[in-house]
Protein backbone atom coordinates (compact mmCIF):
# COMPACT_ATOMS: atom_id res chain seq x y z
CA UNK A 1 0.00 0.00 0.00
CA UNK A 2 1.37 3.69 -0.74
CA UNK A 3 1.83 5.96 1.84
CA UNK A 4 1.73 9.92 0.81
CA UNK A 5 3.65 12.43 2.96
CA UNK A 6 2.93 15.75 3.15
CA UNK A 7 6.07 16.77 3.34
CA UNK A 8 6.32 15.57 0.21
CA UNK A 9 3.60 16.70 -1.38
CA UNK A 10 3.34 20.72 -1.15
CA UNK A 11 6.15 22.96 -1.87
CA UNK A 12 8.00 24.89 1.47
CA UNK A 13 5.66 27.28 2.78
CA UNK A 14 1.91 26.00 1.05
CA UNK A 15 -0.57 24.95 3.74
CA UNK A 16 -2.64 22.69 1.51
CA UNK A 17 -3.08 20.87 -1.46
CA UNK A 18 -6.23 21.45 -4.23
CA UNK A 19 -6.35 18.94 -7.12
CA UNK A 20 -9.57 19.03 -9.86
CA UNK A 21 -9.50 16.00 -12.04
CA UNK A 22 -10.96 13.92 -14.40
CA UNK A 23 -10.12 9.92 -13.39
CA UNK A 24 -11.51 7.50 -15.05
CA UNK A 25 -10.35 3.02 -14.63
CA UNK A 26 -6.82 3.61 -15.50
CA UNK A 27 -5.73 6.36 -13.47
CA UNK A 28 -8.04 6.21 -10.27
CA UNK A 29 -6.39 6.47 -7.30
CA UNK A 30 -4.76 3.37 -5.80
CA UNK A 31 -5.18 2.42 -1.85
CA UNK A 32 -3.14 4.36 -0.45
CA UNK A 33 -2.08 5.81 3.61
CA UNK A 34 -1.30 9.75 4.27
CA UNK A 35 -0.03 11.44 7.37
CA UNK A 36 -2.38 14.38 6.55
CA UNK A 37 -6.44 15.14 6.16
CA UNK A 38 -8.10 15.42 3.14
CA UNK A 39 -11.98 16.41 2.46
CA UNK A 40 -12.79 15.06 -1.73
CA UNK A 41 -16.12 14.96 -3.38
CA UNK A 42 -17.21 13.93 -6.47
CA UNK A 43 -18.41 16.84 -8.93
CA UNK A 44 -19.81 14.58 -11.84
CA UNK A 45 -19.84 11.01 -12.03
CA UNK A 46 -19.77 8.12 -9.65
CA UNK A 47 -16.99 6.21 -8.30
CA UNK A 48 -16.53 3.23 -5.54
CA UNK A 49 -14.70 4.35 -2.48
CA UNK A 50 -12.93 1.79 -0.64
CA UNK A 51 -11.98 3.03 3.01
CA UNK A 52 -10.64 0.73 6.01
CA UNK A 53 -12.05 -2.34 4.26
CA UNK A 54 -15.38 -1.50 3.27
CA UNK A 55 -16.60 -0.48 -0.52
CA UNK A 56 -19.60 1.95 -1.20
CA UNK A 57 -20.65 3.75 -4.12
CA UNK A 58 -20.42 7.43 -4.53
CA UNK A 59 -22.07 9.92 -6.70
CA UNK A 60 -22.56 13.29 -8.29
CA UNK A 61 -22.35 15.76 -4.51
CA UNK A 62 -20.72 13.16 -2.14
CA UNK A 63 -17.92 14.75 0.05
CA UNK A 64 -15.88 12.80 2.13
CA UNK A 65 -14.35 13.67 5.05
CA UNK A 66 -10.93 11.18 5.23
CA UNK A 67 -8.97 10.95 8.36
CA UNK A 68 -5.43 10.95 9.07
CA UNK A 69 -5.71 7.33 10.04
CA UNK A 70 -8.15 6.24 7.21
CA UNK A 71 -6.62 4.43 4.19
CA UNK A 72 -8.67 4.34 0.68
CA UNK A 73 -8.43 3.68 -2.76
CA UNK A 74 -10.86 5.06 -5.71
CA UNK A 75 -12.23 2.84 -8.68
CA UNK A 76 -14.23 4.00 -11.64
CA UNK A 77 -17.59 2.38 -12.64
CA UNK A 78 -17.73 2.95 -16.25
CA UNK A 79 -15.78 4.58 -19.34
CA UNK A 80 -17.19 7.58 -18.82
CA UNK A 81 -14.83 7.96 -15.18
CA UNK A 82 -15.67 10.74 -12.64
CA UNK A 83 -14.94 14.12 -11.67
CA UNK A 84 -13.18 14.93 -8.31
CA UNK A 85 -11.98 17.64 -5.99
CA UNK A 86 -9.66 16.85 -3.62
CA UNK A 87 -8.27 19.70 -0.75
CA UNK A 88 -5.47 18.04 1.50
CA UNK A 89 -4.48 19.55 4.72
CA UNK A 90 -2.03 19.04 7.68
CA UNK A 91 -3.87 17.73 10.75
CA UNK A 92 -2.19 20.62 12.54
CA UNK A 93 -4.76 23.01 11.14
CA UNK A 94 -7.43 20.55 12.15
CA UNK A 95 -6.52 20.27 15.75
CA UNK A 96 -6.03 24.24 15.75
CA UNK A 97 -9.87 24.68 14.15
CA UNK A 98 -11.56 21.88 16.63
CA UNK A 99 -9.62 23.54 20.22
CA UNK A 100 -10.65 26.71 18.46
CA UNK A 101 -14.38 26.49 17.05
CA UNK A 102 -15.34 23.09 17.77
CA UNK A 103 -14.28 21.12 21.04
CA UNK A 104 -17.23 19.09 21.09
CA UNK A 105 -17.75 18.36 17.72
CA UNK A 106 -17.97 14.81 16.58
CA UNK A 107 -19.06 15.27 13.21
CA UNK A 108 -16.76 15.61 10.24
CA UNK A 109 -13.15 14.71 10.52
CA UNK A 110 -13.73 14.42 14.25
CA UNK A 111 -16.18 11.24 13.74
CA UNK A 112 -15.25 8.46 15.34
CA UNK A 113 -15.72 4.89 14.01
CA UNK A 114 -14.20 2.37 11.22
CA UNK A 115 -15.55 5.18 8.31
CA UNK A 116 -15.29 8.65 7.96
CA UNK A 117 -18.08 10.75 7.27
CA UNK A 118 -19.89 11.13 3.91
CA UNK A 119 -22.64 13.88 3.08
CA UNK A 120 -24.51 14.35 -0.09
CA UNK A 121 -24.43 18.49 -1.50
CA UNK A 122 -27.25 20.11 -3.03
CA UNK A 123 -26.24 21.28 -6.57
CA UNK A 124 -26.21 24.55 -5.28
CA UNK A 125 -24.11 23.68 -2.82
CA UNK A 126 -22.00 22.67 -5.72
CA UNK A 127 -21.67 25.71 -7.34
CA UNK A 128 -20.62 27.17 -4.10
CA UNK A 129 -17.59 24.83 -4.01
CA UNK A 130 -17.09 25.52 -7.22
CA UNK A 131 -16.51 29.61 -6.59
CA UNK A 132 -14.20 28.37 -3.99
CA UNK A 133 -11.55 26.10 -5.74
CA UNK A 134 -10.96 29.06 -8.02
CA UNK A 135 -10.39 30.42 -5.13
CA UNK A 136 -8.21 28.89 -3.04
CA UNK A 137 -6.62 27.67 -6.72
CA UNK A 138 -5.37 31.40 -7.41
CA UNK A 139 -4.44 32.17 -3.82
CA UNK A 140 -0.75 31.90 -2.32
CA UNK A 141 -1.76 28.69 -0.56
CA UNK A 142 -0.69 30.62 3.20
CA UNK A 143 -2.43 29.06 6.49
CA UNK A 144 -5.33 31.98 5.76
CA UNK A 145 -6.50 30.80 2.84
CA UNK A 146 -7.43 27.10 4.10
CA UNK A 147 -8.70 28.34 7.80
CA UNK A 148 -11.26 30.32 6.14
CA UNK A 149 -12.39 27.62 3.61
CA UNK A 150 -12.57 25.06 6.36
CA UNK A 151 -14.64 27.65 8.32
CA UNK A 152 -17.07 28.53 5.71
CA UNK A 153 -17.55 24.88 4.70
CA UNK A 154 -18.20 23.90 8.50
CA UNK A 155 -20.61 27.02 8.22
CA UNK A 156 -22.45 26.52 5.55
CA UNK A 157 -22.71 22.42 6.06
CA UNK A 158 -24.46 23.38 9.49
CA UNK A 159 -26.95 25.92 8.00
CA UNK A 160 -27.24 22.74 5.54
CA UNK A 161 -27.96 20.08 8.34
CA UNK A 162 -30.36 23.15 10.21
CA UNK A 163 -32.47 23.09 6.93
CA UNK A 164 -32.69 19.92 6.59
CA UNK A 165 -34.28 19.32 10.38
CA UNK A 166 -37.34 22.02 8.92
CA UNK A 167 -37.71 18.84 5.85
CA UNK A 168 -39.07 16.72 7.98
CA UNK A 169 -42.42 15.84 7.67
CA UNK A 170 -45.50 15.80 5.04
CA UNK A 171 -45.01 18.83 2.19
CA UNK A 172 -47.59 20.77 4.11
CA UNK A 173 -46.02 20.79 7.11
CA UNK A 174 -42.49 22.09 5.27
CA UNK A 175 -43.63 24.87 3.78
CA UNK A 176 -45.82 26.06 7.15
CA UNK A 177 -42.74 25.93 9.05
CA UNK A 178 -40.41 27.79 6.00
CA UNK A 179 -43.37 30.43 6.67
CA UNK A 180 -42.88 30.89 10.53
CA UNK A 181 -39.86 33.43 9.79
CA UNK A 182 -42.43 35.85 8.59
CA UNK A 183 -44.04 37.97 10.98
CA UNK A 184 -47.24 38.02 9.04
CA UNK A 185 -47.41 34.16 10.89
CA UNK A 186 -45.62 34.37 14.26
CA UNK A 187 -47.60 37.09 15.17
CA UNK A 188 -50.76 35.17 14.36
CA UNK A 189 -49.48 32.11 16.78
CA UNK A 190 -50.97 28.84 16.22
CA UNK A 191 -53.99 29.63 14.45
CA UNK A 192 -51.89 31.37 11.39
CA UNK A 193 -49.53 28.79 11.79
CA UNK A 194 -52.18 26.24 10.99
CA UNK A 195 -53.78 28.55 7.98
CA UNK A 196 -50.48 28.49 6.32
CA UNK A 197 -50.38 24.94 6.55
CA UNK A 198 -54.32 24.40 5.11
CA UNK A 199 -54.81 22.03 8.17
CA UNK A 200 -56.32 22.70 11.57
CA UNK A 201 -54.54 23.48 14.56
CA UNK A 202 -54.87 20.16 15.65
CA UNK A 203 -53.59 18.40 13.17
CA UNK A 204 -50.49 20.68 12.67
CA UNK A 205 -49.93 20.31 16.33
CA UNK A 206 -49.96 16.25 16.33
CA UNK A 207 -47.69 16.57 13.70
CA UNK A 208 -45.09 18.37 15.07
CA UNK A 209 -44.83 16.52 17.80
CA UNK A 210 -44.86 13.07 16.01
CA UNK A 211 -41.97 14.74 13.12
CA UNK A 212 -40.34 17.37 15.06
CA UNK A 213 -41.07 16.35 19.20
CA UNK A 214 -42.46 19.56 20.00
CA UNK A 215 -45.73 21.21 20.17
CA UNK A 216 -47.79 24.15 17.74
CA UNK A 217 -46.82 26.82 20.47
CA UNK A 218 -43.06 26.20 21.07
CA UNK A 219 -42.52 26.49 17.14
CA UNK A 220 -44.49 29.68 17.07
CA UNK A 221 -42.50 30.59 20.09
CA UNK A 222 -39.04 29.88 18.91
CA UNK A 223 -40.08 31.93 15.97
CA UNK A 224 -40.80 34.89 17.73
CA UNK A 225 -37.48 34.61 19.80
CA UNK A 226 -35.62 34.61 17.15
CA UNK A 227 -36.76 38.17 16.34
CA UNK A 228 -36.60 39.53 19.04
CA UNK A 229 -33.38 38.66 19.83
CA UNK A 230 -32.28 40.01 16.89
CA UNK A 231 -34.49 42.88 17.16
CA UNK A 232 -32.41 43.42 20.82
CA UNK A 233 -28.99 43.04 19.43
CA UNK A 234 -29.36 45.20 16.45
CA UNK A 235 -32.48 46.94 16.29
CA UNK A 236 -33.53 50.33 18.28
CA UNK A 237 -37.08 49.67 19.05
CA UNK A 238 -38.12 49.52 22.71
CA UNK A 239 -38.56 46.63 24.29
CA UNK A 240 -42.64 46.93 24.45
CA UNK A 241 -42.83 47.14 20.92
CA UNK A 242 -40.83 44.41 20.59
CA UNK A 243 -43.04 42.71 22.16
CA UNK A 244 -46.44 43.42 20.66
CA UNK A 245 -44.31 42.69 16.76
CA UNK A 246 -43.89 39.07 18.14
CA UNK A 247 -48.18 39.18 18.59
CA UNK A 248 -47.62 38.78 22.50
CA UNK A 249 -50.41 41.23 24.24
CA UNK A 250 -48.94 41.01 27.49
CA UNK A 251 -45.07 42.17 28.61
CA UNK A 252 -44.52 40.31 31.38
CA UNK A 253 -45.76 37.00 29.27
CA UNK A 254 -42.96 37.99 26.57
CA UNK A 255 -40.81 38.38 29.56
CA UNK A 256 -41.19 35.24 30.51
CA UNK A 257 -40.80 33.47 27.14
CA UNK A 258 -37.73 35.00 26.50
CA UNK A 259 -35.68 34.63 29.91
CA UNK A 260 -36.55 30.64 29.18
CA UNK A 261 -35.44 30.66 25.78
CA UNK A 262 -32.33 32.37 26.33
CA UNK A 263 -31.78 32.41 30.35
CA UNK A 264 -31.97 36.47 30.87
CA UNK A 265 -34.45 39.11 30.21
CA UNK A 266 -34.72 41.33 27.63
CA UNK A 267 -33.10 44.02 29.44
CA UNK A 268 -30.48 42.03 30.32
CA UNK A 269 -30.06 40.61 26.86
CA UNK A 270 -29.83 44.10 25.40
CA UNK A 271 -27.43 45.71 27.60
CA UNK A 272 -24.98 42.67 27.41
CA UNK A 273 -24.87 42.93 23.42
CA UNK A 274 -24.46 46.68 23.92
CA UNK A 275 -21.75 46.86 26.14
CA UNK A 276 -18.84 48.54 23.93
CA UNK A 277 -21.38 51.53 23.25
CA UNK A 278 -22.80 52.14 26.45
Amino acid sequence: MKRFFWSKLVQKGESFHIVRAALDGRDAAPSHKQDFSEVFWIEQGQTLHKVNGRESLLETGDMVFVRSTDSHSLASTSRQGFVIVNIAFPQSTLDFIKARYFPSETRWFWRKGPLPETTRLSPSRLDWLGYWVGRLDASRREQCDIDIFLLELFRELRNDQKSQNLQRGPDWLVRGLSQLKNPGIFTGGTEALARSCGRTSQHVNASLQRFHGITATEAVNAARMEFASRELRTGTKKILEICFDCGFENLSHFYRIFKAATGTTPRAYRENHQLLIR
